[in-house]
């Protein structure tokens, strides 16, 4: 909170809540804007039982947790298939792929990930949950964690890029990380998705919104229309009102299938 780092938080009155409320409003989207403001009503909120101050200043003023769905896109499989063929090297190929395939969190839930984790022959992937679990327990290892299958397209950028490792001095033991250098995951999710638009240049292929939450959305509603809700939340790590409210799409082939099948009625 840019006021509170120059003056005190008791200083802090409902006239200054308000003007930082209003300002927020003004520069960010709904679901950025309600998401922080709810976050600084409730730090306040600790100061007052905490005995710092005796009323919150903000707390008329409301948050929001609504989704801008303006900014969705569906990532296509041809669309996929052209930037991984522009991607110049099997990590970034195997990044895109967990990210379009898998629906995992880039790059946190391929920064701890570690080539033990890969079950070849049950078919399936531990991934540690960095954003469900506390700061501690991730230094100590002790992570949240869940399974998603090892899908086609996953097992065959992972086997390309080990195959690239040795001659890129690279290991592959149990306890090795498949990504090592992500563990600063601010940094990590900058680089790559600076690296994924200059893919996506390369290929010819428009940037979209939100490059690698856009990923995960597509996967997980393509697997919605196969599997059922509660095994795919399982896989994608969230509950399923979740996934309706922020990630869930429709498709653009839908309206056309829909449309063909109204013809075909007498």
């Amino acid at each position: 909170l840019r006021v509170a780092s120059t003056i005190q938080v008791k200083e802090i009155t409902v006239d200054v809540a308000e003007k930082f409320y209003a300002e927020l409003k003004k520069t960010y989207q709904p679901s950025t804007w309600g998401r922080r403001i709810k976050h600084v009503k409730t730090m306040f909120g600790q100061a007052v039982e905490m005995g710092w101050i005796t009323k919150n200043p903000f707390e008329k003023c409301r948050g929001t947790a609504r989704a801008n769905r303006t900014r969705d896109h569906f990532v296509e499989p041809e669309e996929a298939q052209q930037v991984l063929d522009a991607c110049p090297n099997t990590r970034l190929k195997l990044v895109f792929s967990f990210g379009r395939w898998g629906g995992l969190r880039i790059p946190s839930e391929i920064a701890f990930m570690r080539w033990g984790d890969v079950d070849w022959d049950g078919g399936k992937i531990k991934i540690c949950v960095p954003k469900k679990t506390t700061k501690i327990d991730q230094e100590n290892g002790n992570f949240n964690i869940r399974y998603i299958p090892l899908f086609p397209e996953i097992r065959k950028a992972l086997e390309e890029y080990k195959a690239d490792l040795p001659q890129n001095g690279g290991l592959t033991g149990r306890n090795d990380l498949i990504f090592p250098g992500m563990e600063d995951t601010l940094k990590a999710g900058a680089l790559l998705r600076k690296q994924l638009r200059q893919v996506l240049k390369r290929a010819g292929v428009e940037e979209w919104p939100k490059l690698f939450m856009n990923l995960r959305s597509t996967r997980d509603t393509e697997l919605q229309r196969i599997y059922p809700g509660f095994i795919v939340c399982a896989w994608i790590g969230h509950s399923m009102a979740v996934s309706e409210q922020y990630y869930l799409q429709v498709p653009e082939e839908t309206y056309r299938q829909a449309s063909e099948e109204s013809k075909k009625r007498p």
